[in-house]
């Protein structure tokens, strides 16, 4: 034994650390056994960049790699740390701790979402700004909404009308649309009651569209959806009809789609590369791009091209791996090797 069975429970170790219990009260050993927090706590969390939390009632407290509080027992929450920032709750305002121990705090913070790129977006008075990851306001809390910055923009509505902002606050659309999607690919789709455009990221009208609905820009091919069918529009205006029943986002030069409860694979074309004859579709996987199907309520493995390289006749599949898989076949489990 390198540690001795001494403790009510233990933790796994995590940053060289492991929780112990003794008399209902938990503490901290190193890897070698030794003591570095009593066992005076009612709960322990050891934390990601050095800290600690440790809960005693209902309160919490921080403390660095050498035990010492940064924060006093006196928080009402802590989460973990997101994008350099540890949130910690104090009646019914956050603040924020940076990952050198400094507390950022800022009267009526109501709540906080995780943005990439470091940022976390902040509310205060129902209105939301962006915070950097030193705790930093670098938008104001100003905006009804604000989505996450996508290709240097971020969508933010100013009471029931959306526009664009780049990282400086600058407004570089104005909010004049009823809806606004993120920027993808260099275009965005924005709504003016019920005039559905796309437009680029100087706020210049691409395309007007006549649909009732629309998807994500991606592969340079929009999902739009009319009469409750849905096609496809290229940037360049190249359309594709209103068929399917449902669709998913072109994604190298394909997008799967369905109709009649079937599925199948369209090219940019609108070509049916792969016809919708099957039941059940898990996208292709792997090098060799092999996707799972089902028909006649069997399964069988198809590739890139539409061709089976496994017969629908297994009650499952399991995914490939190095070209061998799992089946199912008359209530019994085999291997399958897929040539």
């Amino acid at each position: 034994e390198c540690i001795q069975c001494q403790y009510q429970c233990v933790k796994d170790f995590r940053k060289l650390l492991a929780a112990v219990m003794t008399d209902n009260l938990w503490g901290l050993i190193n890897e070698k056994g030794n003591i570095v927090l009593p066992c005076r706590y009612d709960y322990i969390d050891i934390l990601d960049n050095g800290f600690i939390a440790v809960k005693k009632g209902a309160r919490w407290g921080i403390l660095n790699e050498k035990c010492e509080f940064v924060a006093p027992i006196e928080c009402d929450k802590i989460e973990h740390f997101i994008n350099g920032l540890l949130p910690i709750r104090r009646g019914c305002s956050w603040g924020f701790m940076d990952i050198a121990g400094n507390l950022h705090t800022s009267s009526g913070i109501q709540t906080y979402k995780p943005f990439k790129n470091g940022l976390i977006s902040i509310q205060k008075c129902s209105k939301w700004g962006i915070i950097d990851s030193l705790g930093n306001e670098i938008i104001p809390c100003e905006y009804s909404v604000i989505n996450d910055f996508s290709e240097g923009l971020a969508a933010v509505s100013i009471g029931f009308k959306w526009g664009y902002i780049n990282i400086k606050n600058e407004e570089v659309i104005p909010c004049i649309y009823n809806y606004a999607s993120d920027f993808n690919e260099g275009y965005a789709v924005v709504r003016i009651g019920s005039e559905v455009m796309i437009i680029d990221q100087n706020g210049n009208v691409i395309l007007t569209l006549d649909c009732d609905q629309t998807g994500r820009i991606n592969d340079g091919m929009l999902a739009i959806q009319k009469g409750g069918k849905w096609g496809f529009i290229s940037m360049s205006n190249v359309a594709i009809s209103f068929l399917y029943d449902s669709v998913e986002c072109f994604r190298n030069g394909r997008a799967l789609v369905s109709r009649f409860g079937k599925y199948g694979m369209i090219d940019k074309q609108g070509n049916e590369i792969i016809p919708c004859l099957y039941e059940d579709y898990f996208a292709f996987i792997g090098e060799n791009q092999y996707a799972i199907v089902k028909q006649a309520g069997l399964y069988g493995i198809i590739n890139s091209e539409g061709n089976e390289v496994v017969p629908c006749e297994y009650q499952r599949i399991g995914i490939p791996v190095s070209g061998l898989c799992q089946v199912k076949q008359n209530d019994k489990w085999g291997m399958l090797w897929i040539n």
